[in-house]
């Protein structure tokens, strides 16, 4: 039985998915809810159904046989697809899913499916009688500076809900080899499979300023992480600290609640750079929301000064001399440095923090230079009588320690690490796939283009309701295939997904990137090609797959771009496309190498 709008809907041979009795029970009250069912293998006779609501009709004609892996049924002008895994049987185990690996014996018995927008009933009923339902509203309220409570931790993105609203709901991919390998286009490919296990959050007691501990509990920052109490711990004894951890693992807390303090204390400043002017926005609305939910007199201020300002919003900030300063290492070169004695001496003599986010990235010719820029500012700083405290974000390199001191010119010795990743996350499969070689061309090692197995595997995830990033190196891949793959989703009939797949790339227009990001970030934009520009922190949620479209040159940058996959404690799946370059194939055939190399 069903009700959406106020009257129950008879359908043969059904029963609730929630308590498995005959029809007649009231599961679904939800008007917002769009709801697709069928009846699997049976016939719809006089009993067809048909209902019609505010905005849409849900209707199935009479007579018709309904099967085959995917149903598809009409309902108003767009088409829902109900995925075999969603098929409950009609007996007393109806509670549970189908797996694709018992997708025959579905299709063998009569069952009902049903697509929720939101959650899938089984899952709403389980809130209700265990009584979560409350701490799932709670997590969904802005974890974005690293989790929730005690009771339902998230990582950095919040990734299980957001401010944005409750997600989209997700087919689970049960097992992906399985999944996979049922693809018809599938010769093969797998070259490695690793599954990550899930990790169990490990949180720590720390004393907290009260206005701000409010603050945080708000966000669903009751406890923070083991991680994150131990680097604010360093920072507040004055050691220059890296926290080398995870994607989304809660790193940006371990310099806001330091930086916090200092400027409800005594007014000390905080210059944040980050390498990114999209890192920045993103940044600014995060701490500018926390500053003002610490209310009147809390002397937390936070702007950014970059190239995006006019000459009199720059003016403004000076102006307004906040406590937090959100820049990137060009303007420090060519705007705050230059001028320090004329228009920056309240900055640099109360200065006591800087950060410096996504370290790993400043590497090479550019590294350098921002190293010699650094050193710089620890002359300046000199100058007035400040001796700042480094506080250093890396991904999980190798030498984290030496690295920022490198870059930053100061002792190593006097680095604290903080490298043990206190977060909760769900398991992760990794698999590399590797194109199969042409027929005409066997042994001359020419295989299929990576950009096209990509896209294949991208509109299957996407269709499958899986939301789903892909990493490519070129801007013009990003959109052409963004394009082609809205095309194949259309000639399947998925014209409401085609139109919630796009592309982000750094050419984008400042207003475009933000409404992608909100998109991700909400669960409105189903699938995305990007470049790297979406590798680094911008906070995007947490996803339900990440395809690597080649080996991105190092494995730093392949392990980042995979933290963007898995929201919360879910399951999360990882593909790398193999290119046919000497690299990328070399990684197929010892993939060792890669799972396990320094």
């Amino acid at each position: 039985g069903l009700r959406a709008t106020g009257s129950l809907i008879p359908l043969p041979g059904s029963v609730c998915l929630a308590c498995s009795v005959p029809c007649g029970v009231d599961v679904l009250e939800s008007r917002e809810m769009r709801l697709a069912v069928a009846v699997r293998g049976a016939e719809l006779g006089d009993g067809a159904v048909s209902e019609v609501s505010r905005d849409r009709a849900l209707a199935v004609p009479r007579g018709r046989t309904l099967d085959g892996d995917q149903l598809r049924l009409g309902v108003a002008a767009e088409v829902v697809h109900v995925p075999v895994a969603h098929v409950v049987l009609p007996c007393s185990d109806a509670s549970v899913a189908v797996d694709p690996r018992e997708a025959a014996a579905a299709e063998r018995a009569p069952g009902v499916a049903v697509a929720a927008r939101r959650e899938t009933v089984l899952a709403q009923r389980a809130d209700l009688d265990s009584g979560v339902a409350g701490e799932r509203e709670h997590e969904r309220v802005g974890a974005t500076l690293g989790h929730t409570s005690r009771s339902a931790p998230a990582s950095k993105s919040g990734r299980d809900q957001n401010r944005h609203g409750s997600r989209a709901p997700s087919a689970p991919v049960h097992e992906p080899l399985d999944w996979l390998r049922e693809r018809p286009y599938y010769a093969d490919q797998v070259a490695a499979h690793r599954r990550v296990p899930a990790r169990e959050p490990a949180f720590a007691d720390l004393d907290l300023e009260p206005r701000l501990e409010s603050a945080l509990a708000d966000r669903g920052i009751e406890q923070p992480f083991r991680h994150q109490a131990d680097a604010i711990r360093a920072v507040r004894e004055g050691d220059d600290t890296v926290v080398a951890t995870e994607t989304a693992s809660g790193k940006s807390l371990a310099y806001t609640v330091p930086a916090f303090e200092n400027a409800m204390d005594h007014g000390g400043r905080t210059l944040y750079l980050g390498p990114q002017n999209a890192l920045i926005s993103d940044q600014l609305e995060t701490l500018s929301a926390l500053a003002r939910d610490l209310g009147f007199g809390s002397r937390v201020s936070v702007d950014q000064y970059t190239g995006r300002l006019s000459k009199s919003e720059k003016q403004d900030v000076r102006d307004r001399r906040p406590t937090v300063l959100l820049s990137n290492p060009d303007m420090v070169h060519y705007a705050l440095l230059p001028h320090a004695h004329r228009l920056w001496e309240w900055f640099f003599s109360s200065l006591e923090l800087v950060v410096i986010d996504e370290v790993h990235s400043y590497r090479g010719v550019f590294g350098s230079q921002v190293a010699l820029l650094l050193r710089r500012l620890n002359r300046v700083c000199e100058r007035y009588g400040a001796d700042p405290t480094y506080v250093c974000c890396s991904a999980t390199i190798g030498n984290p320690v030496e690295h920022a001191a490198t870059v930053t010119g100061k002792n190593p010795a006097e680095y604290a690490l903080v490298d043990h990743d206190a977060s909760a996350t769900g398991p992760r499969d990794w698999v590399l796939w590797n194109p199969p070689e042409y027929e005409q061309d066997r042994g001359t090692g020419r295989r299929r283009s990576s950009h096209t197995e990509s896209m294949r595997l991208f509109t299957d995830l996407v269709e499958a309701g899986q939301q789903t990033l892909v990493f490519t190196r070129s801007r013009q891949t990003a959109e052409r295939y963004a394009s082609e793959s809205a095309k194949e989703l259309r000639s399947r009939g998925a014209n409401d997904l085609a139109g919630k797949v796009g592309a982000y790339q750094g050419s984008l227009t400042d207003e475009r990137r933000r409404e992608l990001e909100e998109q991700l970030h909400s669960g409105d934009l189903r699938g995305v090609w990007s470049t790297n520009a979406l590798e680094l922190g911008v906070d995007v949620g947490g996803l339900d797959a990440v395809i690597i479209d080649g080996y991105p040159g190092t494995r730093m940058a392949a392990f980042q771009q995979a933290g963007r996959a898995g929201r919360g404690e879910d399951p999360a799946l990882v593909l790398m496309v193999a290119g046919e370059d000497q690299l990328d194939q070399y990684l197929m055939r010892d993939p060792e190498t890669f799972f396990e190399g320094d």
